[in-house]
């Protein structure tokens, strides 16, 4: 049968917690669904997997921050190279980093238009952005790292 072409994943762990070097169980566990992942991406299968909301220090940040800062916490499987991470989003006003700046942010110097001649680039109503304490998000996203999956070698771009 043919499975549907996008598959969405809300899951996910600290890798370290999927591939600890000491239980081989957990460990082949990690590897076989990553095997999965790869053979339906090999079928045309895309599959989305949350990020999760903690950033790099994963849910660790949240109970105790002080290990969560010790180092990094890759999420997996959002650290699988064999699947498409997205990131957590929010909605504000300040949707464009050039919201309230002018056209060409200061560059009337070079284009000999006088700065209080400049326009200024207004956003109006309420978009979708990622999440970024910039835009006064509480959440960030955890995607893209990992200490399991050695991104030379599987994604060299």
């Amino acid at each position: 049968t043919n499975p549907p072409l996008v598959q969405s994943l809300s899951y996910g762990d600290v890798e370290a917690s999927v591939f600890p070097p000491n239980n081989t169980a957990a460990y082949d566990y990690g590897m076989r669904c990553d095997e999965e992942f790869m053979l339906l991406g090999l079928r045309g299968v895309s599959i989305l997997v949350s990020s999760g909301d903690d950033g790099i220090g994963n849910y660790i940040i949240r109970e105790d921050p002080v290990v969560a800062c010790s180092q990094a916490w890759p999420s997996w499987p959002a650290s699988s190279p064999y699947v498409t991470t997205i990131g957590a989003t929010q909605l504000t006003d300040l949707y464009l980093p050039g919201c309230g700046e002018p056209y060409g942010s200061g560059m009337s110097a070079n284009s000999g238009i006088p700065p209080e001649a400049e326009l200024i680039f207004q956003c109006a109503g309420t978009r979708e952005t990622v999440c970024s304490a910039i835009y006064g998000g509480v959440i960030t996203s955890g995607g893209g790292f990992s200490d399991v999956f050695d991104r030379e070698t599987l994604a060299p771009w």
